[in-house]
């Protein structure tokens, strides 16, 4: 049986090239905060994708209890307090999930939906409605183009 690597690593390069959007990025932290768990929360991240990803939900989330980190699968780390929940641009894959599990008991996952345009174009709409409510001036403004995702120049 042959193992091929190439795909799953071109489909992880080009979610992760997505959340270097900053639209894009904000649209996938809506998406994951909207699938975290009620309580204290703490968000492990294992690529710099991932890391962005995590500080977006936290500061996008400010009256709920979420801190992150970004951590090394084969270090050892003191059990957080709070809910493990780890974050990726994609499901990494089984392998990526059984190291994070033996460092983390009881982790669980969030992904965000970066596949379809029309999804990511309904996820920017939700956002508008959804910025923190502040002084307008300050209220980032949201591209008014339509980002190049997946099957788009």
């Amino acid at each position: 049986m042959r193992w091929d690597v190439a795909e799953p690593l071109a489909r992880w390069e080009a979610a992760a090239a997505l959340l270097h959007d900053g639209a894009t990025l904000r649209c996938a932290a809506v998406d994951v905060l909207e699938n975290l768990p009620d309580g204290q929360v703490v968000l492990v991240a294992t690529s710099v994708e991932g890391a962005a990803l995590a500080a977006s939900c936290s500061l996008m989330a400010p009256f709920r209890s979420i801190s992150w980190q970004i951590v090394n699968p084969l270090w050892c780390y003191p059990p957080p307090a709070g809910i493990v929940v780890a974050v990726a641009p994609i499901d990494p894959g089984d392998g990526w999930k059984t190291a994070l599990a033996r460092r983390f008991p009881g982790i669980r996952f969030a992904f965000p939906r970066l596949t379809l345009t029309s999804e990511m174009d309904e996820l920017r709409r939700l956002t508008e409605s959804q910025l923190l409510p502040v002084a307008p001036q300050l209220q980032p403004e949201l591209p008014r183009r339509r980002s190049a995702l997946v099957g788009e120049p």
